[in-house]
């Protein structure tokens, strides 16, 4: 999975009103024994300034196509490295709002490991300072062993994102039969079986149809990551214990254009739970995409 990071560090380095009122009336009408009461306005009623709102859309300075881009929600902030309207998270935290209006302001957003944990290009800080000063927002970034303080400037109220557009299609995707199809291969499910472990453990095998598309030789798990998941928790690959030719043939190198049954050896905790498949593209064209499918097992 390191290697999905070569290549990427060259898109990380990187706004009372005043009133008055007055006026005379005709001096040849005017009333030399009016009585206080008539000669006195009544005070205007002044409003409190609003707290200030950070809300909205983020942008540090483009370089050559690339910056960073975070969306503050009312307690949340997500930063996205952005590279050609692809996008990969940098952080996502807590995000605690001002109470009064300021002209600066500081915070300190934890992050949501949960969210953040498996992402390639996330900061690993448990906390991270931002400042609010000159209309910017500003906070240390950290790539490829160089940290420089990014600034950024509001570009809109809205909070979805200047980049949601052209990402929208890279989200999960929740289907009844995993087809992945890219420009270096295809992978899709086949079946799955219950089996035992080397250890004599439930596991559980999965089937795959696996197509090479690139001019060399390559194999099913270069191009795509397959995952099991039971009752929340990612299940580990095991051994089998009698010999399986599509196992086998997981590991294998084919040509272009040459299709292969492939499959995976997962460990269960229990044989009755349903589980969940889960395929991410790895491809270098959807490497910043987080492009993936999961489908539903039943073990039924």
């Amino acid at each position: 999975m390191k290697k999905k990071l070569m290549g990427l560090g060259l898109t990380m380095a990187m706004v009372i009103s005043l009133a008055a009122c007055g006026g005379s009336g005709d001096s040849n009408n005017s009333n030399d024994d009016a009585s206080p009461a008539e000669e006195t306005s009544a005070p205007e009623a002044t409003t409190a300034a609003q707290p200030t709102d950070l809300t909205g859309t983020w942008q540090s300075e483009d370089n050559d196509g690339s910056y960073q881009e975070a969306i503050i929600t009312d307690d949340t902030i997500e930063i996205n490295w952005v590279s050609d309207g692809t996008e990969s998270i940098y952080w996502i935290g807590t995000y605690t709002a001002p109470t009064e209006a300021v002209d600066e302001y500081s915070w300190t957003s934890e992050r949501d490991k949960e969210k953040t944990d498996s992402a390639l290009l996330a900061s690993t800080d448990d906390t991270k300072d931002f400042t609010y000063k000159n209309d910017t927002i500003s906070y240390e970034a950290s790539a490829l062993g160089t940290t420089t303080t990014m600034e950024l400037k509001k570009v809109s109220d809205d909070t979805s994102g200047a980049a949601a557009e052209d990402t929208e299609a890279a989200t999960t995707t929740t289907v009844d039969q995993i087809n992945l199809d890219n420009s270096e291969g295809t992978l899709t499910y086949t079946m799955h079986e219950l089996s035992e472990d080397y250890d004599g453990n439930p596991a559980i095998i999965v089937y795959f149809d696996y197509t090479n598309k690139k001019d060399d030789t390559s194999f099913a798990q270069a191009t795509f990551y397959p995952q099991v998941f039971q009752n929340g928790v990612e299940c580990e690959m095991g051994i089998s214990l009698d010999d399986n030719e599509a196992i086998s043939n997981a590991s294998k190198e084919i040509q272009k254009g040459t299709t292969l049954n492939v499959a995976y050896i997962y460990t269960l905790q229990d044989t009755e739970s349903p589980v969940t498949l889960k395929v991410t593209d790895q491809s270098s064209e959807n490497l910043l995409n987080d492009v993936y499918q999961e489908q539903e097992l039943s073990l039924k």
